[in-house]
């Protein structure tokens, strides 16, 4: 069998480039997570306030207002347990 000594060196080089890559954007993931680590709870309910205010809005027919006022009692739900301010 012939041996093709660029093509080898080039298939290496190739897999050093991808493994750099993979290496970049894991520790790229990482610092995203390690900035937005404090605010996943925020974002959390964010998603799931969202969630139901879009239903709750279905619900009555469009009227913003009707669905922002239904809503508003799961934020002061969510906003006011477990805290003592006395």
């Amino acid at each position: 069998m012939a041996s093709f000594p660029g093509l080898t060196s080039a298939l290496s080089q190739n897999h050093i480039d991808r493994l750099a890559g993979i290496a970049l954007v894991t520790v790229l993931m990482m610092g995203c997570f390690a900035i937005l680590r404090p605010f996943l709870s925020a974002i959390l309910w964010a998603v799931i306030l969202s969630f139901f205010y879009h239903r709750i809005e279905r619900a009555v027919r469009g009227r913003q207002g009707l669905a922002a006022g239904l809503i508003e009692p799961l934020v002061f739900l969510r906003t006011s347990h477990n805290k003592t301010y006395w």
